[in-house]
């Protein structure tokens, strides 16, 4: 091989970034050529097995040469999505936002999923795989309906499979049990929580990383119940297990951490909350780096808290910087925008920036209304904060 190329993985690669400008500036002189190249290489890809490699090139030619039609056909195969999503998710998000699909693929996948099934035969182990991945996929993108539908699928075969008690049944029952909590069903949202957590802890015992998860989650169903003094044993019990398995800066530690301040500020314990949440932060940024989704929500948390200790402008920046984010990483249909534009438009009417605090307010309104519907109790949630 020429001193020039470097293979990585069986990709060749330019050696320096002078050598890749000068090979394109000789051979691709305009944008039209480098497009007519990108399809030729697209071509080849969609032609080929599909493999972690072809998933990796074909939607990012599709899109740089504006190709959408053939985009959401790639975006939409089953197994390339299978590859897509195990790479980067948020990639995959990204390629929905810029397709204007974002807030709706639940049918597209759901239907798409469908025909896969029809066309192909699988063991039952890939045909869960795929359900639950799909299913955790809309969920994670607030495409609630057909998440729904694709986990309780999942769910019905290993309860068939394995009966209802076994160990494998648990990652299902919490999935599901998140989705109803999202959807206003608490009571069936606990009643799948508890079931985990009973499996687990028996299968696993008291100390295992997989049950801190389910008890932070179903601390924090019960504190947003009010039942607070159920909630705070079960958030600080989470957050030990995972500060014992995973040490004190593990990315789940600082989910535990941002589950716990929440609480806190909940119940007015804001001097108590401050140092966790912060921590929280500190951890989601190391993790994850400044423009993530998952440390928007801890922004969003410290903004809270912030807010509630009279600093309006510092809350009001968090508040901004999380919005944003998330509208990049989802669009700007997901619940949790709601969520941050709720705060927004609260602090901005308290600084008497009322044009700009109703047109907020109105935004979250319709994100709620498209996701729960015009009757829904989750459409009072935005509608409160303009009391």
């Amino acid at each position: 091989m020429g001193e020039g190329l470097s293979d990585h993985g069986g990709v060749l690669n330019f050696s320096s970034d002078e050598l890749r400008t000068a090979v394109r500036d000789l051979f691709v002189p305009d944008q039209d050529r480098l497009d007519d190249l990108r399809l030729m290489l697209a071509d080849y890809f969609e032609k080929q097995p599909i493999t972690a490699d072809t998933c990796d090139e074909l939607p990012w030619l599709l899109f740089q040469t504006e190709s959408f039609e053939r985009l959401r056909e790639c975006l939409l195969d089953i197994d390339r999505f299978m590859f897509i999503r195990k790479r980067d998710k948020y990639e995959l998000g990204q390629y929905w936002i810029a397709l204007g699909d974002a807030h709706t693929i639940g049918l597209q996948y759901f239907q798409s999923y469908e025909l896969w099934c029809l066309e192909n035969v699988m063991e039952e182990a890939r045909m869960i795989s795929v359900l639950d991945d799909l299913g955790h996929y809309l969920y994670e993108n607030a495409n609630y309906e057909h998440a729904e539908v694709l986990m309780r699928r999942a769910l019905s075969i290993l309860e068939d499979n394995y009966g209802p008690n076994e160990l494998i049944l648990a990652h299902g029952l919490m999935r599901l049990g998140l989705l109803l909590k999202a959807t206003h069903r608490s009571a069936e949202a606990e009643s799948m929580m508890r079931r985990a957590i009973a499996i687990r802890e028996i299968g696993l015992g008291p100390n295992h990383s997989s049950l801190g998860e389910c008890l932070g989650e179903l601390g924090t169903l019960l504190g947003g119940l009010y039942r607070f003094a159920e909630a705070e044993p079960l958030l600080r019990r989470a957050l030990k297990i995972m500060e014992s398995n995973y040490g004190p800066d593990d990315h789940s530690v600082g989910i535990g951490l941002n589950q716990l301040g929440d609480f806190l500020m909940t119940v007015n314990r804001m001097k108590e909350a401050e140092p966790i949440v912060r921590r929280a932060l500190t951890i989601g940024e190391n993790r994850y780096g400044h423009d993530h989704p998952n440390t928007a929500i801890y922004m969003y948390n410290l903004g809270r808290l912030l807010d509630k200790n009279n600093r309006k402008n510092e809350a009001e920046l968090m508040y901004r910087t999380a919005l944003d984010i998330y509208e990049r990483s989802y669009g700007s249909y997901h619940p949790m925008s709601a969520t941050f534009l709720i705060g927004l438009s609260d602090i901005c009417k308290r600084s008497n920036k009322m044009k700009e605090a109703e047109s907020l307010l109105q935004r979250a309104l319709v994100i709620h209304e498209n996701l729960f519907g015009s009757d829904s109790p989750g459409v009072v949630v935005p509608l409160r904060s303009w009391d």
